[in-house]
């Protein structure tokens, strides 16, 4: 369509949705090219509408991986902490997660495409002009889907149903019933991954098959280049190049050091302080409270690392005060997510700062916008709306058991 409002709505609606599956570091590396062609078609007079567009690919990547327990790592963490603290406690499954989640990451995205239209269309004279010609342009070199494209979808389609069914559903009991209760999320995914390594490209299918096919879905760019085209979907030779091998001492480091939180008797230390600064002040008083300090430390730490230090410290404090502890735990997991000011804050804010586009201060002060926004908007979703959601997951659940006696 023409109406820019819609062409917003469909283009921050797919950033939402890739990211709610991948990591949004990925998704950012992968449509910031598109992006930055679509902004250097645009007229002159709207930089400022550039450096937006720009700069909502980062927000938009961070906001969709909170909806998904494997949108980000920072919401795997608080399922290992969920499931560490209350060890005989019924797990969070897939489903419920999400349900308690999306609906907040569809509000921010929302919120974000109304300060988009009010901005940039209906409260404007100089309206912004978008060639459509653009997008049919691009639509036609895309061609026909290939093959390994179509076996992409069909394998990501089949491992979202393996997520969303593998817990009871109402009376569906869950397929991990009848093969590993202990199944995780992760595990389901590498299940899904490793056959891929063993399918084989274009390039490697029978003539015969190619024809049925089409051959026009089997002229992939691994089938033109030669002798050194990957063999197979996923090639192995090619992962360890482009894999970020760095991600696992992130991650390992950040579990050291909620670890060492906790052991050295800081986390409790800590959470009491919380607990006797926030006082009887009562539930509202420490969702706003966590939710600002969480929010503006994920940009100095990283979204893992936050997780993991204020997770156990918050769970500690909401036990001392009398609330839901895992309802603290959710509402960490979603403000860790909100590291919009930094550069260094998140994957996404790297890669849209490489862009040229956008300056460290121009993404400080849109970044500070958002987080404002973020703050109150999970604030008052935590307290109006995720304690029905969460239900009675959290009932009876005891103190979260710790290790080393620390709280």
């Amino acid at each position: 369509g023409k109406d820019l409002t819609v062409l917003l709505a469909t283009f921050f609606g797919s950033v939402w949705l890739i990211s709610m599956w991948i990591s949004n570091t990925a998704t950012a590396l992968c449509l910031m090219p598109l992006v930055l062609e679509f902004v250097d078609q645009l007229p002159a007079n709207q930089a400022t509408f550039k450096k937006a567009i720009v700069l909502a690919i980062a927000w938009i990547t961070s906001i969709g991986g909170m909806a998904t327990s494997v949108g980000t790592p920072t919401n795997g963490v608080f399922l290992d902490q969920y499931e560490s603290f209350w060890p005989g406690a019924k797990g969070m499954s897939f489903e419920h997660f999400l349900l308690c989640a999306a609906p907040l990451s569809l509000l921010l995205l929302f919120i974000l495409w109304l300060v988009f239209c009010c901005f940039f269309i209906w409260f404007r004279d100089d309206k912004v002009k978008i060639d459509l010609e653009f997008f049919h342009e691009r639509r036609r070199k895309l061609g026909p889907m290939t093959y390994e494209e179509s076996v992409l979808v069909v394998v990501w389609g089949l491992l979202v149903l393996l997520w969303l069914t593998a817990s009871p559903i109402g009376s569906y009991p869950g397929w991990k019933k009848s093969v590993a209760e202990d199944l995780s999320s992760g595990v389901i995914g590498l299940m899904l991954t490793l056959p891929l390594f063993v399918i084989p490209c274009a390039s490697q299918l029978p003539k015969a098959f190619k024809q049925r096919l089409g051959l026009q879905r089997c002229l992939s760019e691994s089938f033109l280049i030669g002798d050194d085209a990957p063999k197979n979907i996923l090639d192995w030779d090619a992962v360890k190049e482009a894999f970020q091998w760095e991600i696992i001492f992130v991650f390992g480091g950040g579990s050291m050091l909620a670890d060492g939180t906790v052991r050295s008797g800081l986390a409790g230390t800590l959470a009491e302080f919380l607990a006797d600064t926030c006082g009887d002040s009562g539930f509202f008083v420490l969702v706003i409270f966590v939710t600002i300090l969480v929010c503006f430390s994920t940009e100095v730490l990283s979204n893992m690392s936050t997780m993991t230090i204020f997770g156990p410290i918050v769970a500690r404090t909401a036990y001392l005060q009398g609330i839901d502890p895992v309802l603290m735990m959710m509402l960490v997991a979603f403000a860790s997510s909100t590291s919009f000011m930094l550069p260094t804050a998140s994957g996404p804010n790297m890669v849209v700062q490489a862009s040229g586009v956008i300056t460290v201060k121009e993404m400080v002060i849109g970044g500070m916008f958002m987080n404002v926004v973020a703050i109150v908007f999970i604030a008052i979703y935590t307290i109006a709306a995720l304690p029905f959601l969460i239900g009675s997951l959290s009932a009876d659940l005891g103190a979260p058991l710790l290790d080393s006696g620390a709280l």
